[in-house]
């Protein structure tokens, strides 16, 4: 699967885009609305009167983490969990740290090893990211959040079994959506997941809430 483009809403879009520009990433802003390009994606933030805040991940190389973790400790801080910086996740064998935005939001590098290449690259900047990897996607009630994956036909990872309880990654090939009951705490974050309006333009279709979902 691939994510073209994450369209979120929030109030400071001014301060965010500024904030995605000193760290090297390309920014077009508009009147009421930033673009910020995210290796072969999108993350366009449009200015509303209620601010909401979101989950999502960029992918890095997979021999990439630990430069891309100084480089992001040149700009930002690192969230901290139970005394630890970052996560190795054992079962997909990928490295993850966490970042707060200017808008709240919960942001995340990940290096998938068994998912993404190697790369060439002399110092680490943000044109070494490859990709948005993960977006958070929730509803009222997980059910309908289920309901339109289904409807999509997107695939679960590694073929598991959708979960209301839980979280659940939607999509292949490193690039995914996760479906979460509203009320669940994101890892390495004092959020929990309430839903926001979302737009996700992917190679499945674009997927909208509270707007109507939008198959190819």
């Amino acid at each position: 699967m691939e994510i073209h483009e994450v369209i979120c809403q929030i109030a400071n879009v001014e301060e965010t885009a500024s904030f995605y520009g000193a760290m090297g990433f390309s920014v077009t802003q508009q009147a009421a609305s930033a673009t910020v390009i995210v290796g072969t994606s999108k993350l366009t933030f449009i200015k509303g009167a209620d601010s909401y805040t979101y989950h999502m991940a960029f992918n890095v190389p997979r021999n990439a983490f630990y430069d891309a973790k100084k480089w992001l400790e040149q700009h930002t801080e690192l969230v901290v969990e139970n005394g630890q910086d970052e996560i190795h996740f054992e079962a997909i064998d990928a490295h993850s740290v966490y970042f707060y935005d200017p808008a709240g939001n919960i942001m995340e590098l990940i290096a998938r090893r068994n998912e993404v290449s190697d790369a060439a690259y002399e110092v680490f900047s943000a044109q070494t990211i490859l990709n948005i990897g993960e977006i958070g996607f929730v509803m009222p009630h997980i059910e309908q959040a289920l309901a339109v994956m289904n409807a999509y036909e997107i695939p679960t990872r590694l073929g598991s079994l959708p979960s209301t309880t839980s979280i659940t990654f939607f999509g292949a090939e490193a690039c995914y959506i996760i479906t979460s009951p509203a009320g669940r705490k994101w890892l390495f974050s004092s959020l929990v997941a309430t839903p926001a309006p979302i737009t996700i333009h992917t190679s499945y279709g674009t997927i909208s809430y509270p707007t109507n979902v939008i198959k190819n």
